[in-house]
């Protein structure tokens, strides 16, 4: 099971480099981490699966709809190198 954290842990754990990492609107209860890769500032991970089940049950999606909303309007979206990286578990 993978932990929910909250705005403060995630505040905490980014420190200095928060004004960098940009948060995907919405999908506050999909966060799984803290994503690092060298030469980058930290990104805020998110569990896709989750964001879709958000979009079902907070929208009123078909698992299908959801899917497609994600992938054009979530996962295409580039906002530079503060962008949220998504990971299928």
């Amino acid at each position: 099971m993978t932990k929910t954290w909250t705005r403060s842990e995630l505040e905490s754990e980014l420190g200095d480099y928060r004004e960098h990492a940009l948060l995907a609107d919405g999908y506050e209860g999909a966060i799984i981490g803290v994503g690092y890769r060298p030469g980058s500032d930290p990104i805020i991970a998110y569990d896709m699966n989750k964001c879709i089940d958000i979009l079902v049950l907070r929208d009123g999606m078909s698992p299908e709809e959801a899917q497609e909303f994600f992938d054009f309007n979530t996962l295409e979206a580039w906002n530079g190198e503060g962008t949220p990286i998504y990971i299928q578990l």
